[in-house]
Parts: structure tokens; sequence; C-alpha cells
């Protein structure tokens, strides 16, 4: 182990170990002929432990320790390895001892390059599950060869977990990206893009425990990897997020982090990802109850960025559900088109309007997000929010039909017909007044969703005016229905018996 790079924890450790106080209590033969391993040490804080044939095992964290030792002249059947842990403050050395893996000299991996040294990379899997390979601890390990039932001499090193850099996700995200290996071929984008901000780049990242501050770094988007990256913002410990609103639209930013601890030091860096914020396009208007066949929506171009096209979504206004949004545009428009109608003759019939619902329009841009010099593969399509919604709706149109009794003397039956295709939500004011007054004021008696209306407060004998008005759910009205006149009668006597 190179004490140059131990925590002090380590340090003590190897201290105490080297005269006898920390020696282990391990049952091994007493007459130990078994072959013993030799030049055995466990990494320190070291973040490149893991190799292509010793990957993470499911579920654990990446940082982890790598014991290597060289393999004797004469091969033990297998070796066997321990581990405790070490605890400062005192009482230090008082853990149980852990079998952490044994292995058969026949499968140790072998360490790429050096053919007589071989390697086991330990994630925690043998410690309990609540108590991970933590970067706050230092753990002593024993190797000893086994032969059967017998255990060899054993050899001794105390190795710390990597403070290891930060995990890292950010808004508008496209790829992540190796910023250290010189690429043989262009790069592609192979993650799926995340949905931009239109005012920022939200990175959000998790450090390892005991890291006190994040550094942010960043730099335009390059296939250069040897490109400098150039230091952004600092984040204290109690934050996991950092939002760069000095972000521009429509450029590519790759970003890193590394943290910092005051027991470890630097960490290493994050893997750099590609982010970029987009701002959504503005709408300035939806028709209003102006067209009986469509509602006319128009928007303009974002002003900060070049955009490829534009897609046009509508919800009823008020459904908030996760479905409420329907794309109706399937082949996105043209970056020079700027309106758009929904038309009631929509070919798809499930996303045709109809009259008296009121809707919510919003537009995206569409960016292909490939940055130049990188081939996608697929191309990724980015898009920005959806802009502020803007209401439409068709003109309201009127019910039909009405009608009202003469012959009844409980009251007086009003019927008429719902407009044709109308939404199933709208509502309907019935209105009276007087006949014969042509300067009296039709009043609202009622407001309904059915079609018909018993009205059992008009007065015997006295004829009435009747008009039906159509309500849109946001209130807005029709014109009137046409007028209908009616009567509520006497009720018959019933004659005398003789």
């Amino acid at each position: 182990m190179n004490l140059s790079t131990l925590s002090f924890g380590s340090i003590l450790a190897v201290a105490i170990s080297a005269v006898g106080a920390f020696a282990p209590a391990l049952e091994r033969s007493a007459v130990a002929q078994t072959p013993a391993p030799t030049a055995f040490t466990a990494s320190d804080n070291d973040t490149t432990i893991v190799n292509p044939t010793n990957p993470v095992p499911a579920g654990q964290a990446s940082r982890g320790i790598q014991l290597r030792w060289t393999v004797p002249t004469t091969q033990p059947t297998s070796y066997r390895i321990f581990r405790k842990r070490i605890y400062l403050p005192p009482p230090m050395g008082q853990q149980p001892w852990i079998t952490v893996t044994t292995v058969t000299a026949a499968a140790a991996l072998v360490v790429p390059g050096s053919p007589n040294e071989r390697f086991f990379n330990d994630f925690g899997a043998a410690l309990p599950a609540n108590e991970p390979l933590s970067p706050g601890l230092s753990y002593q390990y024993a190797i000893g060869g086994l032969t059967g039932t017998t255990l060899s001499t054993l050899l001794f090193d105390v190795g710390s977990v990597s403070f290891g850099p930060p995990t890292i996700n950010g808004s508008g995200q496209t790829s992540t990206w190796n910023s250290t290996a010189t690429p043989a071929v262009s790069p592609t984008l192979v993650t799926p893009a995340t949905t931009p901000y239109p005012d920022r780049v939200l990175l959000t990242f998790a450090t390892a425990p005991g890291a006190s501050q994040t550094y942010v770094e960043r730099r335009v988007f390059t296939t250069d990897p040897t490109a400098p990256f150039f230091p952004l913002a600092t984040v204290v410990v109690g934050y996991n997020f950092y939002d760069d609103s000095s972000a521009i639209s429509q450029v590519m930013y790759q970003y890193r982090l590394r943290s910092f601890s005051a027991t470890f030091g630097l960490s290493g860096y994050s893997p750099a990802i590609t982010s970029c914020k987009l701002s959504a396009p503005p709408i300035q208007s939806a028709s209003d109850a102006e067209f009986a066949d469509k509602v006319v929506l128009t928007w303009d171009s974002p002003s900060d960025w070049l955009v490829d096209g534009f897609k046009v979504f509508r919800k009823k206004s008020g459904d908030y559900s996760s479905t409420a949004w329907v794309d109706l545009t399937p082949t996105p428009l043209a970056s020079s088109v700027l309106s758009f109608d929904d038309s009631i003759t929509n070919p798809d019939a499930t996303k045709r309007i109809v009259p008296g619902q009121v809707y919510d329009y919003a537009v995206t841009g569409l960016w292909n997000s490939a940055p130049t010099g990188v081939t996608a593969t697929p191309t990724v399509v980015m898009s920005s929010q959806r802009g502020l919604p803007n209401i439409g709706m068709l003109v309201v149109p009127p019910a039909t039909g009405l009608t009202a009794s003469t012959t009844l003397a409980g009251y007086i039956d009003v019927q008429w017909t719902a407009p044709v295709g109308a939404a199933p939500s709208i509502s309907y004011q019935i209105q009276r007044r007087v006949a014969g007054d042509k300067t009296a004021v039709f009043r609202t008696i009622r407001t309904q969703q059915n079609t018909r209306f018993q009205d059992s407060s008009a007065s015997i004998d006295v004829e009435y005016e009747y008009q039906v008005i159509t309500v849109a759910t946001n209130g807005v009205t029709s014109v009137p229905s046409n007028t209908a006149t009616g009567i509520r009668i006497t009720t018959p006597q019933t004659p005398d018996e003789p």
C-alpha cells in the first residue's frame, strides 16, 4: 500500500498492526504447509478498480477495494480472503473477522498485463446489508492459501474505499460521454433525449458520503477529449442540484463534476454529460368562438434559437390527467409554418374538436440535437417544453326544435334538440317571459344539462314564451334558439256523484 495516499485511520491501523497489537485471531493449521500468496495489497481511494471481467454486482455501489496478490511458486488449491472493520477513535481491532470469499486458484482473476498477479474486487457484499463499504472507514484484509482445510500463513494490508466522483444527470441531456478516452470514430448519441428547460440547464447529482463541496465544470460540446473544461460553480454540502441559467439556447454543453472531502481530498471526475436549454415558442392567439368549423392557432418562432419544426398539442381545459394532451401533428410542421387550423373535419375522429368545449393549445419547437461532428444513430430529435397554453373554442351553436306544451295541467313541458356533435358537458339556460308583451325581457328560470324541462312554476291559464341558450364549458353562450309558446291549463273538475 502507498502510505502517501492513506487516510489517518489507515496509517494508524498499519502502525498498530506492525507491532502485533492488531494480529487477527484467525483459525489455521498448526503446521502451515500450504503455499502462501505474496505481495498482498489492498487499494486505497482507488476509483478505477472495476474490471470488465469483474463488474459491479447488481444493486451495489461502484466504490470498492481491490485486493491484489502474487501467486507463490507452488499454487494452493484456493485462496481465502478475510476482512474486518477498523474504527476510530479507540477501541480498535475488536471487530470480528469476516470471510469475504474463497476463490479457487484456477478461477482467480488475472491482473491484465501481469500474469503472475491475481485480483479480487470487494464491493462489500459480505458486510451486513445496512453497512456497505463506506469511504468513512478503513478495512484490514488478510489472505491465505488453502489446501483442503489447511490454511497457510496470512498476509495483511489495510485498504480504504475510494472517495468516488458524483453521479450526474441534466435536463436536455442527450447522452453520456467519456471525457478522457479518444474515440476511434465519431461518438453516437445513444441515450433518449430528455426535455430541456426553457430558462436553464438543471444538473442533479449524488455525491459520496463525506463530500463537503461539489465543483461544477462546463465546456461547449466538442469531440476533442483534450479540450479544457472551465469552472462554473461550487455547490456546498446539502444541495444536490445546480441551475445553469447562463446557458444559451441551442448550444450543447458538456458538464462534469468532482467532489471535495476534508478527509479524502478531491474525487475523480464524473463522466461528462451533454445538456442544453431550449425556449418554447410563444403562442400569439387561439381563436375564441370565431369560427363554427375550426380553431385557428398562431404562434411565433423562438427568438433565441433556430427551430427545425413544430408540433401542436391540445387538451380539454380543466383536464390535468397525464394523458390529457393530444398530439395534433403526428407529422411535424415545417419551421416556416406558424399557424394551424384545428378542424372539426380532422380525419382522425378521436381528435376532432366539438362545439361547446373549451380547449387549451400549446406548441413545442423541434431541434435535431446531434451536435456538429456527431453521427446520431438513430437521429435524436429534441423538443422544447410546451409553451404557455392559449384557450380556443368553436362558435357555440344554439339548440333547435324547441317546443312547449299547451294541454297539460300540472306543468308546461318544454323540450328541445341539442346541437349536432356538441360536447356532452354543455348546459342550457331556459328563459321565459309572458307572451304578448314584446317589450318584456326573457329571464332565465333554470340552467341544466338535460334537453327537457317541466315548468311547474308557470301560472295557470297564463301564456308564456320560451327560448333556450346553449352554454359552453367556460360560460360562453350561443344565440337563442327558436321560441315556443306554452300554457298550463286549469285542472279539470271531477263530476259530482248523483
